[in-house]
C-alpha cells in the first residue's frame, strides 16, 4: 500500500491595520447635534444608514456629525463605539443605498450584545482597498450572542475579499456572490458563519487560522438537505491551524452535498463534518485534498466515529484510494484511509492485546484501557516486530502512563508511520526492558518508523494538536 508524509511547519498569521478617516456610528434616522456624546447602550444604535441624514460622528467624542458621504465610500466605519457593558440587545441598522468602505468595525462589550445589517430592498456593501478588514469586538465568541449579522437583503462585494479579526461571529444569511478574492479568517475565538440563504460562490479561497480548541473557524449551515451550492465549485479551503465546519442535513437517499475544489493542508487543521436534523448519512463532496505547498500538511477529521453515531461519508476524487493515510486522523485516534470508492472511512483496527507479548505482526493495533481502573500493558515485546501502524484512545486518565516495553536488543517498526493519540491528555512511553534494572534512566525509548520512501514518523497528540517525535525520559522531542 502507498504511505504519505506527515510534518508540521511554521503558521502564516495575518493582522489588522489601523484606519483613518474613520466615521462613528450615532444611531438614529435623524440629524444628531455636533456635540452630542456617542450612545453607551446599544438600544440607542438602531437607525438608517443613508446618504443624507448626518448621523456619523467624525470623532470619538461626537464634536461634529456628517453624513455618510454622497458617493457612497467612506475609508471606515467604527459601529458600537463608546457602549457600555449594559444593557444588552440588538442594534438594528438599516442600509438604505448601496455603499463601500476600506474597513468595519462593530465593538458589543456585553452579552449578548449583537448587531444585524438589513435593508428594505437589495443592496450591496463593497469592501474595497487591498486587504479590506472586518473587526469584530465583542465580549465573546459564541456566535449565538456575539455576532453581526448580514440579513438577506445586504450582500457583501468586491474583489479583494476580506480579512476578519478579533472575537466573535460574523454570520452571512444574504447571497454574496459578488464578492471574489481570498476570505482570510485569522486567528482568535471568532467565526465566519454562513447560514441559510448565505452564499459566497465567487471567493476563490476561504483562509482558516483559527486554531481547533478556540471556538469558531469557517462554519457552513446549509438550510436542507439536498444538492448545495453555496460555495464556489473551485474555491479552496486552506487550512493554517484553522477548522472547516460542514453541518449539513441527514437523509436516507439525499444529504446536504456541497463541492468545492479542495483544501489546502497549510500546514494542519480540522474537518469537521457534523450534521443536523433528518436521519440517514450525511454526504460531503470535495475534489482533492492538497497537503500544502511542501506536501506535508496533516488534518483531524471529526465525527467519524464507530457505532450508530458514524453517519458521515466525505468523498474525495483525485486522490489514492484503498490507502491509510498517516497524515490523518480523527479525533479519537484513530487513522483514516479512502476506500475504494473514494470515501474517508475510519480503518479498521485490531484491539492491542494488553500482553505485549501476544503482539502480532502486520497488524493496525487500537489501545483502549478498561475504563474505572490502572490497566497497564503486561510484560514486553522480546522479538523484532513490525506492525502497520498503533492507535491510543485515551478512557478518562487510565492512558497516562501507559509503557510499551521492548526487549533491549528488539526493536518495534511502525511500518506505516501512523501512532496515534485521541482525546484529553496523557501518553504512550517507549522504553526498553532492562530485567532487574529498571530505574528510569535505563530506560530507553526505541521504536522505529519505516514507511516506504523513507517517510519520517508523525504522531497525532491529542485532535488539537499533530505532533511528530517520541517521548520518553521525562523529555518531549517535536517537530
Amino acid at each position: 500500500m502507498t504511505r504519505q508524509p506527515a510534518l508540521l511547519f511554521t503558521l502564516v498569521l495575518l493582522g489588522t491595520v489601523a484606519s483613518a478617516n474613520t466615521l462613528y456610528w450615532g444611531g438614529g434616522n435623524t440629524t444628531i447635534p455636533n456635540g452630542t456624546l456617542l450612545p453607551n447602550a446599544i438600544t440607542s444604535l438602531p437607525g438608517t444608514w443613508d446618504l443624507t441624514t448626518a448621523n456619523w460622528s467624525t470623532t470619538t467624542n461626537g464634536v461634529t456629525y456628517t453624513n455618510w458621504p454622497s458617493t457612497g465610500t467612506a475609508n471606515a466605519a467604527y459601529i458600537g463605539y463608546g457602549l457600555a457593558t449594559t444593557p444588552t440587545g440588538i442594534g438594528y441598522i438599516t442600509q438604505a443605498v448601496n455603499m463601500a468602505l476600506n474597513q468595519l468595525t462593530v465593538v458589543g462589550p456585553a452579552f449578548n450584545e449583537n448587531f444585524q445589517l438589513t435593508a428594505t430592498s437589495p443592496v450591496s456593501l463593497t469592501l474595497n482597498g487591498s486587504t479590506p478588514t472586518i473587526t469584530l469586538a465583542f465580549a465573546n465568541s459564541s456566535p449565538g450572542y456575539y455576532y453581526l449579522l448580514l440579513l438577506p437583503n445586504v450582500a457583501l462585494a468586491g474583489t479583494n475579499g476580506f480579512t476578519q479579526t478579533g472575537m466573535g461571529a460574523l454570520r452571512v444569511s444574504s447571497d454574496c456572490s459578488g464578492l471574489r478574492g481570498t476570505v482570510v479568517v485569522s486567528p482568535g475565538s471568532q467565526t465566519l458563519s454562513l447560514e441559510s440563504g448565505g452564499k459566497l460562490t465567487g471567493v476563490d479561497s476561504f483562509t482558516v487560522q483559527v486554531y481547533p480548541g478556540d471556538p469558531g473557524g469557517f462554519v457552513v449551515q446549509p438550510p436542507s438537505a439536498g444538492s448545495r451550492d453555496d460555495m464556489g465549485d473551485a474555491s479552496v479551503v486552506r487550512l493554517q491551524g484553522g477548522e472547516f465546519t460542514y453541518a449539513g442535513y441527514r437523509h436516507a437517499t439525499s444529504p446536504s452535498t456541497e463541492s468545492i475544489g479542495s483544501i489546502v493542508l497549510d500546514s494542519w487543521g480540522e474537518l469537521n463534518p457534523t450534521s443536523a436534523n433528518g436521519s440517514g448519512q450525511n454526504g460531503r463532496l470535495y475534489t482533492g485534498i492538497d497537503r500544502g505547498p511542501n506536501g506535508k500538511g496533516t488534518l483531524t477529521v471529526g465525527g467519524l466515529r464507530t457505532g450508530p453515531d458514524f453517519a458521515t461519508d466525505i468523498i474525495v476524487t483525485n486522490q489514492p484510494t484503498g490507502v491509510i493515510l498517516p497524515w490523518m486522523q480523527n479525533s479519537r485516534g484513530y487513522a483514516l484511509w479512502l476506500t475504494g470508492t473514494g470515501a474517508i472511512t475510519n480503518m479498521p483496527w485490531t484491539p492491542a492485546p494488553r500482553d505485549l507479548s501476544a503482539w502480532q505482526a502486520n497488524q493496525d493495533y487500537r489501545s483502549v484501557p478498561a475504563s474505572g481502573s490502572a490497566d497497564p500493558f503486561l510484560n514486553a515485546i522480546s522479538t523484532d516486530l513490525t506492525i502497520h501502524s498503533l492507535g491510543a484512545e485515551i478512557n478518562g486518565n487510565n492512558l497516562n502512563n501507559q509503557v510499551i516495553t521492548i526487549g533491549t536488543t528488539n526493536t518495534l517498526i511502525v511500518s506505516s508511520g501512523y501512532i496515534g493519540l485521541g482525546n484529553g491528555g496523557g501518553y504512550v512511553q517507549f522504553a526498553h526492558d532492562y530485567g532487574r534494572y529498571p530505574h528510569h534512566d535505563h530506560q530507553r525509548p526505541l521504536f522505529v518508523c519505516r514507511p516506504p520512501g523513507r517517510i519520517p514518523l508523525h504522531l497525532f497528540r491529542d485532535h488539537r494538536r499533530n505532533q511528530c517525535g517520541d517521548r520518553g525520559r521525562g523529555r518531549s522531542k517535536w517537530c
